[in-house]
């Protein structure tokens, strides 16, 4: 598994109060995919997002976008 343990941190800061991050349990692929369509992006930028080849690719691109906030 992608170190889903990382993504949940930084979802922790960026979502708003109140609003549960996914699952940890779910595999790598459904939890990026979950993430990216839970979080307030434009609709370009998420569908950038979700389009990369990989879910190894999928989840660095959210952790930098995440890291920003």
């Amino acid at each position: 598994m992608l170190d889903g343990y990382v993504v949940t941190q930084l979802l922790y800061v960026a979502l708003p109060l109140g609003v549960e991050p996914p699952d940890p349990d779910l595999d790598d692929a459904e939890f990026v995919n979950v993430t990216a369509l839970n979080l307030r992006m434009s609709e370009a930028d998420r569908q950038a997002l979700l389009e990369r080849n990989s879910v190894l690719a999928r989840a660095r691109a959210l952790v930098e976008r995440l890291d920003r906030k």
